[in-house]
């Protein structure tokens, strides 16, 4: 079932679909909007809850008054389902990326900008510095941000978030092959990393228990209006 659904942002969303989508979240999601100061910070975190409420209905026939959220003890949002079932969304400027299994599932998008070594110095195990720091430019801007993004998505995966420092273990890319370890012991054999270039512009890594899909399925957002005209309450 493992899935991973990609929708660009627009630039501006019609008042009347702005609404429509708006009409099926939950209050207190529609009071989180409201605190959002830019419009587009609106359109992604809105965007990422009706991803998943569109890929609940069309797999599994959930109503979206069934959809009810909760979080674990990190702050993790899942939902109350009578099946397993996992999720995690990740945003950045124009993309929103959902990732869906019935297994512990991470994703992590960033928008490619200028690397801050000490950045890298202060979060990254030592290793990982080391390898960062032995590239060129701008192989080594890329670098960094597929690292972070893979490191973000095993954290995400794991279900801990930042409360387990980025420090804390150290991922390696060696072509093909992505490692992560913990004092030079592999974290878990079970899980799998991969990263995707489906924009230059960012970087893009999913860590999950299953086989993660070659190819991102990208959603239009007319499309998205579209396939929500048949969405139930």
């Amino acid at each position: 079932m493992l899935q991973i659904h990609a929708i660009k942002v627009p630039f501006h969303i019609a008042d009347l679909d702005y609404k429509k989508l708006v009409s099926f979240i939950s209050s207190d999601k529609r009071e989180k909007l409201s605190r959002f100061y830019y419009k587009r910070d609106t359109y992604r975190s809105l965007l990422g809850d009706i991803l998943v409420r569109l890929f609940l209905w069309e797999h599994f026939l959930i109503p979206n008054n069934q959809i009810k959220y909760s979080f674990n003890q990190f702050g993790k949002p899942q939902l109350k389902l009578p099946f397993p079932f996992s999720f995690n969304i990740s945003h950045s400027e124009d993309w929103v990326i959902c990732v869906f299994d019935h297994k512990n599932v991470g994703i992590d998008i960033e928008k490619i900008n200028n690397v801050n070594l000490q950045i890298a110095k202060r979060y990254f195990s030592q290793i990982e510095y080391e390898d960062l720091i032995s590239l060129n430019e701008p192989m080594r801007t890329k670098y960094f941000f597929d690292l972070w993004t893979l490191k973000e998505s095993f954290l995400k995966c794991i279900g801990t978030g930042l409360y387990r420092p980025l420090n804390s273990f150290t991922i390696r890319i060696n072509k093909s092959t992505i490692s992560c370890t913990e004092d030079s012991h592999v974290l878990s054999s079970d899980l799998s990393f991969q990263l995707y270039n489906f924009d230059c512009h960012y970087s893009l890594a999913a860590c999950a228990y299953s086989k993660l899909p070659d190819k991102i399925k990208m959603i239009h957002f007319d499309e998205l209006m579209s396939r929500m005209r048949s969405f139930t309450f």
